[in-house]
């Protein structure tokens, strides 16, 4: 039995190619069954300008699926990120909040990060393309979020 095909709305559909044009990758992956959000891998980011222990993570980003209306809220890393062996404030190994990911094959331990899109102005799809600011911003400061 495969994966079922996630259905997402214009809004979800036009800010993930957007995305996609921005940073090159970002691909619906799964949908939170009872909650109101998708999950947009962005693929591989490299962690060279970082201060991590790891080399690369994956980067997976969770969207309200009433985009840009909603709260947009969260990312996750994949494997875990450490600095200095210490794990990023505001993260939680392997969080309820894209337990959704276990469901399509994401079997390693994920970092979840409690991050807010407050800063950014989001108002249209293509908004969402503002994700790699976010995404830049809570990899350079794991300590100050």
């Amino acid at each position: 039995m495969g994966t079922p095909e996630i259905v997402v709305g214009d809004n979800i559909r036009d800010g993930a190619e957007a995305l996609h044009e921005k940073h090159g990758q970002a691909e619906v992956v799964a949908e939170a069954g009872d909650q109101p959000y998708v999950f947009i891998d962005l693929g591989p980011v490299a962690l060279d300008e970082y201060d991590y222990d790891q080399d690369e993570a994956r980067v997976i980003l969770r969207i309200h699926k009433d985009f840009p209306n909603g709260q947009h809220y969260g990312l996750v890393t994949v494997p875990l990120l450490t600095v200095d062996g210490n794990q990023p404030d505001n993260t939680t190994v392997n969080h309820d909040h894209a337990q959704a990911l276990r469901e399509v094959g994401i079997d390693e331990d994920y970092l979840y990060w409690s991050r807010d899109w407050r800063e950014l102005t989001v108002s249209k799809p293509e908004h969402m393309a503002r994700a790699t600011a976010l995404v830049r911003g809570t990899l350079r400061n794991p300590f100050n979020n």
